[in-house]
């Protein structure tokens, strides 16, 4: 009678997500390392990534690891202990880097591409990811007193960043680009949390690209809605990022 109801008590657990239910994971596994900083880990984005793939059945497992801290850029990942240890360990099938908006010029000896090389050359079985964040919103952007426009300072990084793929063989994952188009007609949610950071709706936008990069799919199959946010919102962004994508 113990025994039967160990068993029970046990099968309640998985069954209500108490304790990890991976092991009983028979799909192949899939590791991918997220490097990055607050855009990042606001919401944990790359969670999401995760749970969006085994929503839409897929026949891989995805074991993501992220390290990201605030204001993070390549040259502070290349000096954090942790970030370090993890590329060290290898057996990445991909690693993923979110770098902090770089406004350094262009050029292979920039510390940009410096640390990037160091980086991402070589990490994982499959070609590295660089993903181009958001710009801050247009009244954040005002408010910090910038010399130049949102747009010139947009395109820097983008070209900062498309350099830098080119050069260590890195995907380029433009969250930047599909966000404008999502958000160029209105929303009845917003997008940032404070004008820079990601709301629950903006981070579930950028896994929704990240996602669909990385499995080389759209997004239609995902059926997957983040605790906090309505069914008809996260609709609505998978309509979006869905149309955006079609047409990129």
């Amino acid at each position: 009678m113990r025994l039967f109801l160990v068993s029970v008590l046990a099968l309640a657990a998985i069954w209500f997500g108490l304790v990890d239910n991976s092991w009983l994971d028979r799909r192949p596994v899939h590791r991918l390392l997220f490097i990055g900083h607050s855009l990042t880990y606001y919401n944990d984005m790359p969670a999401m990534v995760g749970r969006m793939a085994d929503s839409a059945d897929s026949p891989i497992r995805l074991d993501i690891t992220m390290s990201a801290f605030p204001n993070a850029g390549l040259d502070n990942h290349w000096n954090n202990r942790r970030t370090r240890e993890l590329l060290a360990q290898g057996g990445w099938d991909r690693v993923i880097a979110q770098p902090e908006r770089s406004y350094d010029p262009l050029g292979p000896d920039s510390r940009f591409h410096f640390y990037a090389e160091k980086l991402l050359a070589g990490t994982g079985k499959e070609p590295p990811a660089i993903i181009i964040s958001p710009q801050p919103s247009d009244d954040y952007y005002r408010q910090s007193n910038r010399t130049t426009s949102r747009w010139d300072d947009g395109q820097i990084v983008q070209d900062n960043l498309r350099a830098v793929a080119i050069a260590v063989g890195a995907d380029v994952i433009d969250v930047a680009g599909i966000w404008e188009r999502v958000r160029s007609e209105e929303l009845p949610f917003s997008l940032y949390k404070d004008g820079n950071h990601p709301s629950l709706e903006g981070s579930y936008l950028m896994a929704l690209v990240v996602y669909a990069k990385l499995t080389r799919s759209g997004v239609k199959n995902v059926s997957y809605v983040p605790r906090g946010m309505s069914g008809e919102d996260a609709e609505l962004l998978r309509t979006r990022v869905q149309l955006a994508l079609s047409d990129y």
